[in-house]
C-alpha cells in the first residue's frame, strides 16, 4: 500500500512513547488496546469503564472503554489525571476486509488518534509540506 501521507508524531501515555495521529473526524481521542497494554493501562485495570463501542472507517463496532491516565506528553505540554478511549482501532477494519494488504496497512497506523476532544481547546496548524504539528496550550491562548 502506499505511504500515508498524514503527519503522525509522538506522544507520551503514562511515560510510553506512541505514534500519533490527528483525526478530525473522531468525536474522542483513542489508544488503540495494544499500545494501550504497553503503557500499563487495560480493560482490567482499576478505574476502567466500558462504553459504548467505537465505530471508525468499517461498519463494526469495537469494544471500547474509559480509562484513566496518570500522564499524557504533547510537545512540552503535559496533561495530567485525565482520561481516554482505550479500543481496538484495528479490529473493526480487519472485519471488514479479511486482506493481507490491510492487515499490513493496519500495522503501520498511529497508535493514537487525537481527536475534537483534543482539537476543540487546542489552536493547531497542520504544516503538511514540513510534515509537522504545531499546537498551543489552552493555557497559553491569550
Amino acid at each position: 500500500p502506499a505511504k500515508d501521507p498524514r503527519p503522525t508524531f509522538t506522544v507520551e501515555v503514562n511515560g510510553y512513547k506512541l505514534r500519533a495521529i490527528i483525526d478530525s473526524g473522531a468525536q474522542v481521542s483513542a489508544i488503540d488496546l495494544t499500545a494501550a497494554a504497553r503503557a500499563g493501562i487495560t480493560p482490567q485495570t482499576p478505574g476502567v469503564v466500558p462504553i459504548q463501542g467505537l465505530r471508525g472507517v468499517g461498519a463494526h463496532r469495537a469494544a471500547s472503554w474509559i480509562a484513566p491516565i496518570d500522564s499524557f506528553l504533547i510537545g512540552n505540554e503535559t496533561i495530567r489525571n485525565t482520561s481516554i478511549v482505550i479500543s481496538d482501532l484495528r479490529g473493526s477494519t480487519l472485519a471488514d476486509s479479511n486482506n493481507m494488504r490491510t492487515a499490513d496497512f493496519l500495522r503501520e497506523q498511529p497508535e493514537i488518534l487525537l481527536g475534537a476532544d483534543f482539537l476543540q481547546p487546542h489552536r493547531v496548524l497542520i504544516a503538511l509540506s514540513q510534515r509537522r504539528l504545531y499546537f498551543t496550550s489552552p493555557r497559553a491562548t491569550p
